[in-house]
């Protein structure tokens, strides 16, 4: 069974928005993180936070250039695209947690349906918690419907 997490938060504050997410998702025992638009607004400011609290992140990015800052903090970088799917199984060797961040076009569910797939296809069942500027209705429980 696939856990699926949905946070609620105001957004007017990016860093604290994310300061606030971080103490929702709860990291209580040390675990390889998967973090998906990793150079991104959100997850640019969340991943130096989860390192900072000890934690390993391997962070997802399409361009490995664009993730230097994130690799000079101690992040794992995995390169790959969440628009093609194989792309996602090897990032999801050895993950207990996954933070879910897509963009908010028109192929984000689509993103979120290939990393589904991916980890049905691992069999390992992380922790997932989706970040979403599409709320719950058409995000989360459309995830959880495939």
């Amino acid at each position: 069974m696939l856990k699926l997490e949905y946070l609620a938060f105001n957004n007017n504050n990016t860093k604290r928005s994310v300061l606030n997410m971080y103490k929702q998702f709860k990291i209580y025992v040390m675990a390889k993180i998967l973090v998906t638009g990793a150079t991104g607004n959100t997850c640019s400011i969340l991943i130096p936070e989860l390192l900072r609290a000890g934690q390993e992140v391997r962070a997802f990015v399409r361009n490995e250039e664009k993730a230097q800052s994130l690799k000079d903090a101690g992040a794992e970088i995995y390169v790959g695209d969440l628009d093609r799917g194989d792309t996602i199984d090897g990032a999801l060797e050895g993950i207990e947690k996954v933070y879910l961040c897509t963009w908010n076009g028109p192929t984000a569910s689509k993103q979120g349906i290939n990393v589904v797939e991916a980890i049905k296809r691992a069999g390992t069942y992380p922790f997932v918690v989706r970040h979403s500027a599409f709320g719950p209705a058409s995000s989360l429980l459309f995830l959880c419907k495939t």
